[in-house]
């Protein structure tokens, strides 16, 4: 599945569109453009409406997990390969066991 490349910004803008109960659009509405650093999408990727107090932050969280997203699929990678299931011993390294079981759940929710 291709996606848009990152990395992603936030931009607060002024002139989102707007649908209004009669149906017109205006471009008047505050709020922030989520944007990549591909020419391919000059609109932005989504936009977030200033309508709630947590509207800056969710976009700069949406930013933040899709940043992180490559890199902590490596770490989970990394780290699911790192441990050596035949040298475990269930009872020692119960904890272990546990971090690589979830790990590899995580990575197979990620990759379907």
């Amino acid at each position: 599945m291709n996606r848009t490349p990152t990395p992603w910004t936030v931009e607060p803008v002024n002139t989102l569109l707007c649908e209004h109960g009669d149906g017109s659009f205006h471009r008047d509405y505050p709020g922030y453009r989520i944007r990549a650093s591909d020419a391919q999408c000059p609109q932005g990727i989504a936009s977030i409406y200033n309508r709630h107090s947590t509207a800056k932050a969710n976009a700069a969280f949406i930013v933040r997990a899709v940043n992180s997203h490559d890199d902590l699929v490596e770490a989970l990678r990394l780290l699911t390969s790192a441990i050596d299931l035949s040298k475990l011993n269930v009872k020692k390294d119960f904890h272990l066991l546990n971090v690589h079981a979830n790990a590899t759940r995580l990575l197979h929710k990620l990759n379907p």
